[in-house]
């Protein structure tokens, strides 16, 4: 769009088994129009918004059942999911109260996971999400238009860094 989106008041969530909040944006948090914004773990140098100490993202590592990652609005509407792994056991939903079935795919060690072409969103992770060669915060995830198409939604889910082996080192993403 053309204007700048205040996050104030809203969630990002995560879920292995269930939703549960990482982080709730205060008052002024801005997406410029066309921006990007990353949330990352403490030790994620060029976010935008770093975790506290000791906290985590906590985004899973998608292995044997599906993973997501979702954001809320002010008024706690769910705004844009994404579900990520091998299978959706748990039965989390989109944001439709749909239960998919099709993923996003399993990230790799160290692959981040990003929509191509970049912001678009159809509402299905299998065809929206792949693993990118290479990750890119805070920049275009490349492939496909130059303008992307509207999503029908303001603010959407671009990509994202999971910690794959499990041992959380403090670098997990969320663009």
């Amino acid at each position: 769009g053309s204007d700048s989106v205040d996050l104030g008041g809203w969630s990002l969530q995560a879920a292995k088994s269930s939703w549960s909040t990482r982080l709730t944006f205060p008052g002024g948090t801005l997406i410029a129009p066309g921006g990007y914004l990353v949330v990352g773990d403490e030790n994620v140098s060029f976010a935008d918004f770093n975790l506290g100490t000791g906290e985590t993202l906590d985004l899973g590592n998608s292995g044997s059942n599906g993973d997501g990652v979702r954001i809320l609005n002010a008024s706690e509407s769910i705004v844009d999911v994404v579900l990520y792994g091998p299978n959706n056991s748990d039965g989390l939903e989109m944001e439709d109260g749909s239960v998919p079935t099709d993923l996003a795919p399993k990230p790799g060690s160290g692959d981040a996971i990003g929509r191509v072409p970049n912001g678009v969103d159809t509402d299905d992770c299998a065809s929206d999400f792949e693993s990118l060669p290479e990750p890119t915060p805070g920049i275009s995830n490349g492939e496909g238009p130059e303008e992307c198409e509207a999503s029908g939604a303001v603010v959407v889910i671009n990509e994202f860094l999971v910690n794959p082996a499990g041992a959380d080192d403090g670098r997990e993403w969320v663009e």
